[in-house]
């Protein structure tokens, strides 16, 4: 406890999940354990990298000496780190970028080795502690000089491009599509890589130089998709080879919703008969996410007040309500989810009673009959209008009713009836001379029909 009216919470070291906040509030003087609490969710999401790839802009095969630039890209992730990685055509892999912020590698190949190299990227979420969250890598040819027209020879070096591009919703059909350099007939046989890491050769040795691959049976995850080459009539296992990543990613609408919030249209406390717009969001199952709403009384259980469905709102009637703290929630699933619920989240939203309205104040400013405006008070001549002026303290907004009381009367008949509106205008034309009584009243607006009034002010005019 203290005067503090703020918390800064570090969730450094909280794992992923969702939180429940609160705040207890007494009076300083208070005894009491508490007066007032509320309580609310709070979703702590540490989001993976999903997939990655990379982009080059100089196609292989490239002479020894040149730069070829890579550029990285990640999903699922808003601050991905990546790290890059070179193997050599012996096998070795090196770390050229360690985890850094930036998407590029400037690949500078003086003095390498002709051959064929492989180029590799770590991406992860800053702040990830794992090794990684996706990987991809291609193959690059480098070579001792330009490679001319294709004649019978050995293929010196191919390549193997996927479309659509990595990465890709699982079901979808992926075409490969091969260039080879340096020989004039050549059989290509393709390969995948499973998540398993099991290699499978998809297509044998043919004229054929690409390959559909069919997806609607894999499941998802990085898969190593690729080509061998060799000339019509060697007997090697391959001359040259290529390989690419492929991620095939869950369609949208089969993933999970990783959290929700909710929020409302007005804020708490509010007064009995206040109506209350909650509104929900989920996150990670995109616009197929549905909501079931839920009301909790005070000290009491949760019930539903709206089942599953894609509307994000619940319109709160809260006329009748007694005051206190209510809990508000939120399920939310994926459309077509058999699960009672993928995320929740509540508040705690108060029902509190207006502190009746205090302090009422009347003004009166006459204004004449004739050519010239008359400022002055009561007394004043039948004829003139009279422009009243209340003013008041609220818990809420006030609502005002006038009231005279003509000469001789017992009895006050109303001049306007309740309305957000503080002044009214009383002609008096036509009237008798005499002392009449002006009454307003005022209570808060929303105030239940057994409030007729929180407080009044009657004031005293006399008409001559």
């Amino acid at each position: 406890f203290g005067v503090d009216n703020t918390a800064h919470w570090n969730t450094t070291g909280y794992k992923p999940g969702t939180y429940l906040t609160g705040v207890w509030v007494k009076d300083a003087n208070s005894t009491k354990q508490y007066d007032a609490y509320a309580f609310g969710t709070f979703t702590i999401d540490f989001p993976n990298c999903t997939s990655t790839n990379m982009t080059r802009d100089a196609s292989s095969p490239q002479v020894i000496g040149a730069t070829v630039n890579f550029t990285a890209s990640a999903l699922g992730c808003p601050n991905p780190l990546f790290q890059w990685w070179v193997r050599n055509p012996q096998g070795v892999w090196t770390i050229v970028v360690p985890y850094a912020v930036g998407n590029t590698y400037a690949w500078d190949t003086t003095g390498h080795e002709a051959g064929t190299w492989q180029i590799g990227i770590w991406a992860k979420q800053t702040g990830s502690t794992k090794s990684y969250d996706a990987f991809a890598f291609l193959t690059y040819t480098l070579t001792t000089a330009a490679i001319g027209p294709p004649i019978n020879q050995p293929c010196s070096a191919v390549n193997v491009d996927a479309a659509p591009a990595s990465p890709q919703d699982k079901g979808t059909a992926v075409t490969l599509t091969t260039t080879v350099f340096g020989c004039d007939a050549p059989l290509y046989r393709f390969w995948v890589r499973d998540t398993a890491a099991v290699w499978k050769v998809v297509q044998d040795y043919s004229l054929t130089s690409s390959y559909v691959w069919s997806t609607t049976s894999r499941p998802a995850g990085t898969y190593l998709v690729g080509v061998w080459i060799k000339q019509t009539g060697d007997s090697a296992s391959y001359e040259a080879y290529s390989f690419i990543t492929y991620t095939l990613t869950v369609p949208p609408a089969q993933q999970a919703c990783s959290s929700v919030g909710i929020t409302s249209d007005v804020a708490s406390p509010q007064s009995p008969s206040t109506p209350v717009t909650f509104t929900a969001a989920a996150l990670g199952c995109g616009s197929s996410a549905t909501y079931k709403f839920f009301v909790a009384p005070p000290g009491g259980a949760f019930t539903e007040v709206q089942p599953y469905s894609p509307t994000a709102t619940y319109a709160w009637s809260t006329t009748g309500l007694a005051p206190g703290p209510y809990q508000v929630g939120v399920w939310a699933r994926n459309a077509g989810s058999t699960r009672s619920y993928e995320a929740f989240a509540f508040i705690t939203f108060q029902l509190q009673a207006p502190v009746p309205c205090s302090t009422l104040s009347l003004a009166s400013t006459a204004h004449g009959w004739t050519t010239n405006n008359i400022q002055s008070q009561s007394p004043q001549p039948a004829g003139i209008v009279v422009d009243w002026s209340a003013a008041s303290t609220c818990d809420n907004a006030p609502e005002y009713s006038f009231y005279v009381q003509k000469p001789g009367s017992t009895t006050f008949v109303v001049l306007h009836s309740y309305s957000p509106s503080a002044t009214f205008s009383w002609n008096t034309a036509g009237l008798p001379r005499g002392l009449y009584n002006v009454k307003v009243l005022v209570r808060n607006q929303g105030s239940a029909p057994s409030v007729p009034y929180d407080t009044f002010a009657i004031s005293a005019y006399e008409l001559i």
